[in-house]
């Protein structure tokens, strides 16, 4: 007849599982050169959120705080350029690093395309010197949430147990990136149709000019009226040639913010393709 194993109290038990040693199979040692690599991970990413949240005041300030700011994020872009350096002489040195070589370079290097990309945006309202808009503030709002929620990835990637979290932080930066095509499309819509506004009236007056017959009556008021209407048609001319530069600095804008978006998404998608292969 088969013993039955003695039954003991729980504090026994949990001695005999701690002297057993079977605890140690849960617990995942990381090796010295792969902290190096998730410290340096943790680094680009806080450079990413240190960046977008410049971005912010960049876009939320007047221009007279436009050259300061563009400094600071230029110092960030720099920083971000030795992480990858020091992230790229880990792969060449790791004899087996965590994940996958190819997709630790893909990953570093699309996450400093997204700083280079705000440090552009910032070179941009220099030059250009205007003002933000609604489109602009959209825009550096998702660019933060999403280099926010790429933080708190890349810091879960040494913890298995907060991997699981990671593919929901994924999905959030792809969202962001799928409505900024649609607030970018949205935004030239609108800036077109206003030149368009601006242009068929500016037309129109011209027209009015051309096809009024003089009033040899009274030389004097037909001078008058003439006069008038030729200054309402160059003011319209004036609107519509600034609107069209205006036209051109946004959309410049537009671009390259999309195209931050754009990047951070490259990165986060490739985040998820080390972690699901790495599972």
């Amino acid at each position: 007849m088969a013993t039955s194993s003695p039954k003991h109290s729980p504090l026994i038990n949990g001695l005999i599982y701690i002297l057993s040693f079977r605890w140690v199979k849960r617990i995942r040692f990381i090796p010295p050169h792969e902290r190096e690599f998730y410290r340096r991970f943790s680094e680009i990413a806080e450079s990413l959120v240190e960046a977008s949240n410049l971005l912010i005041q960049l876009v939320e300030k007047g221009q007279a705080s436009h050259d300061q700011i563009a400094h600071r994020i230029a110092l960030v872009k720099q920083h971000g350029k030795t992480v990858r350096d020091a992230i790229k002489m880990l792969i060449n040195e790791a004899q087996q690093p965590p994940f996958n070589r190819s997709d630790i370079s893909t990953l570093t290097e699309n996450a400093m395309k997204t700083i280079k990309a705000i440090d552009r945006a910032a070179q941009r309202f220099m030059q250009y010197r205007v003002e933000s808009d609604e489109t602009m503030r959209k825009f550096a709002d998702d660019i933060q949430a999403a280099c926010e929620a790429f933080r708190r990835a890349m810091k879960s990637l040494d913890k298995r147990a907060a991997r699981r979290r990671i593919p929901a932080w994924i999905s959030e930066i792809v969202q962001l990136e799928n409505d900024s095509d649609v607030v970018y499309d949205r935004a030239l819509s609108g800036r077109y149709a206003n030149i368009m506004e601006d242009l068929g009236a500016a037309t129109e007056l011209m027209g009015t000019i051309k096809s009024t017959a003089p009033d040899s009556s009274n030389q004097a008021a037909d001078t008058s009226l003439r006069i008038q209407t030729l200054e309402s048609a160059l003011s319209r001319q004036f609107k519509l040639t600034r609107h069209l530069a205006l036209f051109v600095a946004r959309l410049a804008l537009y671009g390259i913010l999309e195209d931050t978006l754009d990047y951070l998404r490259d990165a986060a998608e490739t985040l998820g393709r080390m972690v699901e292969n790495n599972a």
